[in-house]
């Protein structure tokens, strides 16, 4: 979907705000298709999954963890990164945004669904 509206292109960097496994998941993706990614995960996580998503090739950013109401809360953190690399990086970056991604869904009900 961002490739498609011209946000993301080639070399270009994906946000996320995960506990670890989408982290993981959408860094396999992002780098089989040429892009970086960036994960800002709660410090109270496994060692393993921040070794994990590291070893892959994103960028590792931890943070404490706090409730979601608190603006430094992981996701909403990774929602204000996105912005600001999204001014800066010449190739794009977006925020994935799992919980409330339009496309997200989509592609479940168009693929997954069925299951």
């Amino acid at each position: 979907d961002a490739e498609q509206r011209g946000l993301l292109k080639p070399g270009g960097v994906i946000v996320e705000g995960t506990a670890g496994n989408t982290g993981i998941g959408l860094t396999l993706v992002a780098k089989a298709l040429g892009y970086r990614t960036v994960i800002v995960i709660p410090d109270t996580q496994s060692q393993e999954k921040k070794d994990t998503i590291r070893l892959l090739g994103a960028e590792l950013i931890e943070v404490p963890a706090v409730p979601y109401k608190n603006p430094n809360n992981y996701v909403k953190l990774s929602g204000r990164l996105a912005e600001q690399m999204a001014r800066s990086e010449p190739n794009g970056a977006i925020w994935a945004n799992q919980f409330d991604n339009v496309a997200n869904r989509d592609g479940h009900i168009r693929t997954t669904a069925e299951e």
